[in-house]
């Protein structure tokens, strides 16, 4: 995807933002902020979204409804992680270990964010508290709890195991308008986890054909990517797995000697260096 496409769709997703916010009021107009505000935090927009968790954290402890306090605890987690207030967010998260006892459904809606900030800071106890008593039997759960369980794995350097976990999963979709490199959908072929993945930046360097590219800012492609990926699982694990053994560190150095051994002997203008 080109820079002026990548602009296009920014644009629009600016559009619906504004949107919720100027349309939600009354009691949606939790849900707005809660939206927009996890929105605004993985942009980056971390002062903006702190105006929308301070609008919506207060109502939320006042209503003392798990509907809009769950995710306005987890959302304050995020944001105050993203700010690098570590302490904040294991408050929150902490906050959320407690209130969700006994409620398998909410608790399992802390497998993602709550888990990981929990992983992210050390505290292996507290994340791994959420897996107990949240097993249920919606769909949510049974995407949720086995990428909890890998990222716990991880943590613990149990990489085989995370490796297991993770080829349990129907496919890695990676909609990202740009890339460098393309970590994940790396880390997820070496797994042996299907990708299907934006036809933008780096990616497609990088999968090369053992994966399905789309276009990012079509909903009917990503669609059609991820339903190819799930079809071709088979091959696609294959494939996955014998182009991720290419990218080795050995590789990478031997690669980065080369350019820097091309820059030595090149002038600053480009031109070749005379002794």
């Amino acid at each position: 995807m080109d820079k002026a496409k990548a602009q296009e769709v920014l644009t629009k997703i600016d559009e619906i933002l504004r949107w919720e916010e100027e349309h939600g009021e009354g009691q949606i107009g939790v849900f707005v902020h809660l939206h927009v505000a996890g929105v605004l935090t993985h942009r980056g927009s971390v002062v903006d979204a702190a105006a929308h968790v301070d609008a919506l954290l207060p109502r939320a402890r006042e209503s003392g409804d798990p509907q809009v306090l769950v995710p306005g605890l987890s959302a304050a987690a995020l944001l105050a992680s993203a700010r690098g207030s570590v302490e904040e967010s294991l408050e929150c998260v902490s906050a959320l270990e407690g209130m969700t006892r006994g409620q398998r459904v909410w608790r399992s809606t802390c497998l993602v964010w709550p888990l990981r900030i929990a992983v992210a800071a050390g505290k292996i106890e507290l994340a791994e508290m959420f897996l107990d008593g949240s097993e249920n039997r919606a769909a949510w759960d049974g995407c949720a709890r086995p990428a909890a369980r890998a990222t716990l794995a991880e943590a613990r350097g149990a990489m085989s195991d995370a490796a297991a976990l993770y080829r349990e999963a129907a496919c890695l979709v990676f909609p990202s308008l740009y890339e460098g490199f393309g970590l994940p959908p790396l880390e997820a072929m070496a797994s042996g986890c299907p990708v299907a993945a934006a036809r933008a930046g780096a990616i497609p360097e990088i999968c090369g054909d053992a994966a399905v590219l789309f276009d990012a800012s079509d909903a009917e492609s990503i669609a059609a990517g991820v339903l190819e990926s799930v079809a071709r699982a088979d091959e696609l694990r294959g494939r996955g797995i014998a182009r991720a053994a290419e990218f080795t560190w050995e590789e990478t150095a031997r690669r980065h000697e080369t350019v820097y051994s091309a820059a030595v002997s090149e002038g600053p203008a480009g031109s070749p260096r005379t002794p």
